[in-house]
């Protein structure tokens, strides 16, 4: 396992894998402060994944975590952008 995905499984995250890239890992898009699951649309969802992947790269003094992170998240920006172009 590579350096950077034993320190996420420490963290005890989540992560997603899109084509053969594993993507910021993320916590589900339930309330933290009453449990409610709070409804928004796919593109708002990967959105809010890129903020947490910007959030922990800011909290991150590994500068290869903190790239990865960083481009994880401009990957995130992607598919949001994508989706909301090409969704009917």
């Amino acid at each position: 396992m590579a350096r950077s995905a034993r320190n996420l499984a420490k963290a005890n995250l989540e992560t997603v894998q899109f084509g053969g890239t594993v993507l910021c890992p993320f916590r589900s898009s339930r309330s933290v402060q009453t449990g409610a699951t709070v409804l928004t649309s796919k593109a708002d969802e990967y959105r809010a994944n890129a903020r947490e992947c910007e959030d922990l790269a800011e909290k991150t003094r590994d500068s290869l975590i903190k790239q990865q992170l960083l481009d994880i998240a401009q990957k995130w920006r992607h598919m949001a952008d994508h989706l909301e172009k090409y969704s009917l």
